[in-house]
This record gives C-alpha cells, sequence and structure tokens, in this order.
C-alpha cells in the first residue's frame, strides 16, 4: 500500500476538533461554539486512513474544549487510534477534566 506524504515526509500529527464548543471564554477566540458536534460514525472513519495511509503517529483531540463532547466519544477515538497503532493526546484547558475519565482513557495510552 502507498504512502502518501507531504513534502516528501510522512505526516507526523493530525488534529481533531471533536467540538467548537468551550468553557474559557478567551476574549481572542473566533469559535461560536454553536456549531453541532460532528458525529462519531463519521470521525471514525477517518483514523485509519491518516495512520494508514498517510504515516500519521498523533492524532490529536482538540476543540474548542474536546472535554465537553461526550466521554464515550472521545474514548472511542482514543480506542480508535491506539487499535491503528498510533497516538491519541488531548489539548485540553482541563477545566472539565474529571478522576473517573482518566481512569477511562487510562488503558488507551501509552508511555513512551
Amino acid at each position: 500500500m502507498k504512502k502518501y506524504t507531504l513534502n516528501g515526509e510522512n505526516l507526523f500529527e493530525a488534529l481533531f476538533l471533536t467540538t467548537v464548543k468551550c468553557n474559557a471564554k478567551c476574549i481572542f477566540c473566533c469559535e461560536t461554539g454553536t456549531e453541532e458536534d460532528s458525529p462519531i460514525d463519521e470521525m471514525l472513519k477517518y483514523i485509519d486512513p491518516l495512520v494508514n495511509k498517510l504515516g500519521v503517529k498523533i492524532i490529536d483531540m482538540n476543540g474548542g474544549e474536546p472535554l465537553l463532547r461526550n466521554h464515550r466519544n472521545i474514548l472511542q477515538l482514543m480506542e480508535k487510534v491506539n487499535l491503528c497503532g498510533a497516538r491519541s493526546s488531548i489539548s485540553s484547558n482541563i477545566i472539565a477534566l474529571k478522576n473517573d475519565f482518566i481512569k477511562e482513557m487510562k488503558p488507551y495510552v501509552r508511555a513512551k
């Protein structure tokens, strides 16, 4: 299977806009937070091609504030990324981070 490249090198990281909703109210932000979240099934179908065709090594869940999205959805994305052989990360302001979610994420986080 041919790997596609950008400027002769494999892509390293992809950013997933999991939601535009946010709880920080930054004065410089241009997001309105009123758009509907993309369906999880739509998002999941992009992970395998990103990892296995484009060579992406990390998929970052970001937004808005990704932790405002349904936590099951975030875990589904992280699981799929993990199963495809890449790593997932979350760019968050951590205002909405809960200990329970940290425990739920743990199986999908690889230390390396």
